[in-house]
């Protein structure tokens, strides 16, 4: 048995890359905030069709409280772990002058912080070869004037991928990352119609995409024993319009 831990899981691109794991024999550890108690989907997905098969950890990855939490309870069940996929993300819009501190730490906690200090924690039980995936983001490469915390986090998220390879090198871990451009997740099904049609446009396949697309990339990587820190992007051709 493989296992895998997937965090900001139970919807879109987490529940995706988690129920494709589970489909490929992992034994997955869900995981979303304490308090996310919209559970329709991951209920519907994963719930009813693969008991005994997955855990859901809940835990705040914005905080690094939450660190010894999963520890512990991914610990209680398995010795070894073969995957982490960093997934979980927030967004903050506030103007550039009405950003506060604690509000910028918590984006940088959830991307960059938390992720490095589970992977310290984790180290002595990550099995030969196993994998390590970041979900970052078209905008960690792109500037974008909406949220500058966003845009900073998942740059470092790219730069974070690049950097950790040397140091699982003797373990013979790989560490990759997606970067997604815009997803049919809740988000952005819930923007109005003339806001998709402008996205669209920009976009060369004038789609957005979805999360299995997302989770199919994910899982070639996993697959494929040679990429290695390596940032992959799925966005459709995002201006190239």
């Amino acid at each position: 048995m493989k296992y895998a831990l997937v965090t900001g899981s139970t919807k879109g691109i987490g529940l995706s890359i988690g129920k494709g794991l589970l489909d490929a024999g992992y034994y997955v550890f869900f995981n979303c905030p304490p308090t996310d108690d919209d559970f329709t989907e991951f209920n519907q997905q994963i719930n009813e069709n693969y008991k005994n098969k997955y855990s859901l950890i809940e835990a705040d990855v914005s905080n690094v409280d939450c660190i010894n939490k999963i520890y512990d309870d991914v610990s209680a069940l398995t010795k070894q772990i073969d995957l982490f996929i960093f997934n979980a993300g927030i967004t903050d819009r506030s103007p550039f002058q009405e950003i506060s501190y604690q509000q910028w730490m918590k984006i940088q906690n959830i991307f960059v912080n938390v992720p490095v200090f589970i992977l310290q924690k984790f180290y002595s039980m990550l099995n030969q070869q196993s994998n390590i995936v970041f979900v970052g983001s078209m905008l960690g490469d792109i500037p974008h004037s909406t949220s500058l915390s966003y845009g900073v986090s998942k740059a470092g998220i790219h730069a974070l991928v690049r950097n950790l390879v040397k140091f699982f090198a003797d373990k013979k871990i790989r560490v990759n990352g997606v970067a997604p451009g815009f997803i049919d997740t809740q988000w952005q099904l819930s923007k109005a119609p003339e806001i998709r049609q402008r996205i669209e446009n920009k976009i060369a396949l004038k789609k957005f995409g979805s999360p299995e697309n997302v989770s199919d990339l994910v899982l070639h990587i996993i697959g494929n024993d040679y990429i290695n820190g390596t940032i992959l992007r799925i966005d459709g051709g995002y201006s190239f319009e």
